[in-house]
């Protein structure tokens, strides 16, 4: 979670959509090479953004529930 300084308040937070492999990986306290294959399996759906890949915190939240 980002938090952003404004004047005369307290900091607003702003929660992600997405993450990068890296980050989800983290999350779900996986290798990099197994989010690689639960998602070449089909099993976490993922977004491509340009170059980069992008898991949609939803999408992770619905992997950790169904199992």
């Amino acid at each position: 979670m980002i938090t952003l300084p404004r004047k005369n308040a307290s900091p607003k937070k702003i929660e992600h959509l997405a993450v990068s492999a890296s980050e989800a990986a983290k999350m779900l306290s996986l290798s990099p090479r197994t989010l690689h294959q639960l998602t070449k399996d089909g099993e976490i759906r993922a977004k491509r953004v340009g170059r980069k890949l992008l898991y949609g915190i939803d999408e992770l939240r619905r992997f950790v529930n169904e199992k």
